[in-house]
């Protein structure tokens, strides 16, 4: 335990400004390679110092400075979710709309939706007990960056899925050319709604591939992130890493002009891309992550030197009798 010290995020942007401020430079590609070199956060341990020489600013410890690290290295993987949630989001709005212009035979075109929950209910125990258990029996090290990366891929899939779905149905729908040509969901003859003979049932694919995907990139953020955050710093990084939900919403609010049943087919195209492009650039930027997966878990777990004001008995915790 620790006494109360108020917001640790001004300490955490205290030791953030302490390492930054030699790095910075006007030209932000001088900077970027200035922030890349190894020795970046040694400017900000105590043990850098001379003792009796340790600046006044620094009132935190080694390991503080280990977590800020550590914490900045687990948003930096949030960076790229805004575009598998812009592929989530699909099975909101847009999926419900393609399921609308098929043959219901008395099923709520909304009622698909539901699979989603459920495939996640599902899947969840196969996963945990099934596939991940056989990986590793097999010396598989399905890390949670491979995992992540593979979410994006799934989530890609999905896409095209609906993509295909969409441009099969504008060829089946009876408006084909007509008034409402691409639009099978609005598709009326003589004032009556007359639907494409695909039962409703098939759109469930991409419901249960982006539940699926969820499994393998939405969970595990949520895992990563909570092994990564430091204790002091849990609700700080899973709040960015829901934050990124809200980056998605303001990007698919941008692409309303885009967001009608006659471009459904390359909107689903284009986020399929989007999705596969930025699970690539994702896995190839943090991979190197894996490696340093113990490493990084094990930051936080020790014994500490403590704050200026911590004593021993604070940071060493309770002991052992």
């Amino acid at each position: 335990m620790t006494p109360p010290r108020g917001s640790v995020l001004l300490e955490t942007i205290r030791c953030i400004t302490f390492a930054l401020a030699p790095r910075w430079s006007w030209n932000p590609v001088t900077t970027y390679h200035r922030c890349k070199c190894e020795d970046f956060w040694d400017i900000a341990k105590p043990s850098h110092y001379v003792e009796g020489e340790v600046p006044t600013k620094i009132t935190w410890d080694d390991e503080f400075v280990g977590e800020v690290d550590r914490t900045i290295s687990a948003c930096k993987v949030f960076l790229f979710f805004p575009i598998f949630w812009l592929c989530y989001s699909q099975i909101d709005g847009n999926l419900g709309t393609v399921a609308a212009g098929m043959t219901l035979d008395g099923t709520p075109n909304d009622l698909i939706q539901n699979l989603n929950p459920i495939s996640i209910i599902v899947m969840i125990p196969i996963f945990d007990y099934i596939i991940y258990p056989l990986l590793r029996k097999r010396g598989i090290n399905f890390s949670p960056i491979k995992r992540i990366y593979t979410g994006f891929l799934v989530a890609g899939l999905a896409m095209v899925y609906a993509s295909v779905l969409e441009s099969y149905q504008n060829k089946l729908t009876p408006c084909r050319g007509g008034e409402f040509d691409k639009q099978p969901a609005a598709c009326e003859i003589d004032g009556v709604h007359v639907s494409t003979p695909l039962n409703v049932w098939i759109v469930a694919g991409p419901y249960i591939l982006v539940g699926m995907s969820e499994i393998f990139a939405s969970i595990t953020s949520l895992e990563y992130a909570f092994t990564k955050a430091p204790k002091r710093m849990k609700s700080v990084v899973m709040a960015l890493s829901q934050f990124q939900t809200a980056l998605s919403s303001a990007l698919n609010f941008a692409l309303t002009a885009v967001n009608v049943e006659t471009k459904f087919v390359w909107l689903f195209a284009s986020f399929a891309i989007a999705s596969w492009i930025a699970g690539t650039i994702f896995f190839f930027t943090f991979r190197t992550l894996d490696k340093r997966e113990a490493e990084l878990n094990a930051i936080g777990q020790g014994e500490r030197s403590g704050f200026v004001d911590e004593s021993s008995e604070i940071t060493s915790g309770p002991q052992k009798v």
